[in-house]
């Protein structure tokens, strides 16, 4: 039960991480101050805590990795099969 909730846990944040990502590129290029954005999203039900952690490096465009993707990349791989064995359909997990 530990490892699967460890994977639960690390799937939220990476989806939450690629939401974040995403959403700063997209305020940037509309001509949104990417400040400004980060302030809006951190009082707003948006707030998460690997923002506060990743936010303010991202703005300086500091991209220094805190948790090794390969790492990432296995946890999400294993993931997405616990869920295609569970049945649950994962955004992620394909047609």
């Amino acid at each position: 039960m530990g490892a699967t909730a460890k994977l639960v846990v690390n799937l939220v944040i990476a989806s939450e991480l690629e939401a974040f990502h995403e959403g700063m590129v997209m305020a940037t290029k509309a001509g949104l101050d990417p400040d400004l954005m980060y302030s809006v999203l951190m009082n707003s039900r948006a707030k998460a805590g690997i923002f506060e952690m990743k936010g303010p490096n991202i703005l300086k465009r500091d991209f220094s990795t805190f948790f090794p993707l390969r790492l990432m990349d296995k946890d999400m791989r294993l993931a997405l099969e616990t869920a295609e064995a569970l049945r649950v359909p994962c955004r992620s997990s394909g047609p």
